[in-house]
């Protein structure tokens, strides 16, 4: 009997069909494997389909035009057909694991030795175009109705073959808002000590996709349960050389995730891009890694706190964007602390960052933040938003044509204008030339650190009033 729903969306499905066809057509076993199985059977939307094969490589590239060699010591071919790129693997069985990561052997078997290798049970299926039937030889199809994550035969042995998969693990969790089987848990729990054998890299992108998973609160309630989040604080720390005593905070104190909880509740996914979402949410986990608390931030100064947060981001392999994006936000988070005694051109500085859209909303939800002036917060943004960013009144070309000398003078000179106009004492050109013709020395005093901040007094002074 034929499926009523059909397998996956028929732009993606139909050329995958017709590399199927073709293989079986030259004498092969082929079918769909992997989590397309799975979600089609939760009926969620995939958006690839990975091929698995009895053909061998050299076969599979003679059989197509388009073809790219991405692993083909471990049997893996990329096969482009209708404009897409579909992942062609040989049935393979693997062995002599030497570095918790990839085999030291590979040998082509058949299509259930090849599923047995395989991590989870709800990726351990295999589709039949030609029945419209599951292949299932490791009860993944119940595992999937019973919401749950269980390994492939011995839980020891799948991680010891490979320590990301104790990551993957709290990931589909995260993913699909299933159960860790307690097994599986126990296990990670023994292994979770080897971790660190796995490159930054791929654990960041695991994390990534842990963070912005529908149920990522499942995944973040597992991390000390598993023993990984320990352990992942431990290598960070260590990784980065930013120990608990250069940070300022207590190595032994316990973590209960509360940045990361509080994003999560508060992240508003469908006004994020997917790397600014990521952004944050790996903010987040890295500052409850550092263990920062409120009185941290009072205490330490941003000198010391920048550093060790983009200290911890290198680690984690982040990208450059977002390692500088976790360094402005040590500086923000610094001056929101004393947000009230500023002067209001700051205020309004501060607030138009990007990182108060990206952080007010978990700030709010952090039980250790509260004592912030969100009132005051808001009533800047509400009061002052609309003009908070204005055209500038002059230009630096302008500045030049008016005789204004330039080098490092001339950003000086722009912030003192912007901030008078922020501050409601200049709203037009003309009255802008005036002011700044008047303050040439003031401007050149603040700069040199000579005197305070440029004011109303100190341009009478220039003016000889």
């Amino acid at each position: 009997m034929r499926h009523m729903i059909p397998f996956a969306p028929e732009p993606l499905y139909r050329p995958a069909v017709e590399i199927l066809n073709r293989l079986h057509t030259a004498g092969h076993e082929a079918y769909i494997a992997g989590g397309a199985v799975r979600d089609h059977l939760m009926g969620r939307t995939q958006s690839d389909l990975d091929i698995a094969t009895s053909a061998p490589p050299s076969e599979v590239r003679a059989l197509f035009p388009r073809t790219f060699a991405v692993g083909e010591a471990f049997g893996v071919v990329i096969v482009r057909h209708q404009g897409r790129d579909f992942e062609v693997a040989t049935f393979r069985e693997e062995s002599d694991y030497r570095d918790g990561r990839r085999p030291g052997q590979v040998r082509f078997s058949t299509a259930r030795a090849d599923v047995l290798r395989r991590d989870f049970t709800i990726n351990g299926m295999l589709w039949d175009v030609r029945t419209e039937q599951v292949l299932d030889w490791v009860e993944g199809r119940q595992d999937v109705e019973r919401r749950l994550v269980r390994t492939i035969g011995d839980p020891l042995e799948r991680f010891g073959e490979d320590r990301l998969r104790m990551v993957r693990a709290l990931r589909f969790c995260s993913q699909l808002d299933f159960e860790l089987e307690p097994a599986t848990l126990d296990a990670i729990r023994l292994e979770a000590c080897h971790l660190p054998v796995v490159s930054w890299e791929r654990i960041r992108l695991e994390m990534e996709k842990m963070l912005l998973a529908p149920a990522a609160e499942r995944g973040l309630s597992l991390l000390d349960p598993s023993g990984l989040g320990p352990v992942l604080v431990e290598a960070l720390r260590r990784e980065s050389r930013a120990t608990a005593r250069g940070m300022g905070v207590d190595a032994g104190q316990g973590r209960d995730w509360s940045w990361c909880s509080a994003v999560l509740q508060a992240r508003p996914d469908s006004l994020l891009p997917v790397e600014s979402a990521a952004t944050q949410a790996l903010l987040a986990f890295l500052l409850d890694v550092a263990g920062f608390s409120p009185q941290d931030w009072q205490t330490l100064p941003v000198a010391r706190t920048a550093p060790a947060l983009e200290g911890l981001a290198r680690a984690l392999r982040l990208t450059r964007p977002q390692c500088a994006t976790h360094r402005a936000t040590a500086s923000w988070l610094a001056g929101v602390q004393g947000l009230g005694g500023q002067r209001l051109a700051d205020q309004l500085r501060l607030l138009r960052r990007p990182e108060t859209a990206l952080l007010l909303p978990p700030l709010r939800r952090h039980p250790h933040w509260r004592f912030l002036d969100f009132s005051l917060m808001d009533n800047l943004i509400k009061c002052h938003s609309s003009h908070w960013n204005p055209t500038p009144l002059l230009r630096g070309e302008q500045l030049l044509e008016m005789g204004f000398p330039g080098g490092r003078l001339l950003g000086p000179a722009l912030e003192a204008l912007e901030t008078e106009q922020l501050e409601g004492r200049l709203d037009d050109a003309t009255a802008a030339e005036a002011w700044l013709l008047h303050s040439k020395e003031a401007i050149a005093r603040e700069d040199a650190g000579q005197s305070g901040r440029i004011s109303r007094e100190d341009t009478k002074k220039s003016e000889g009033e």
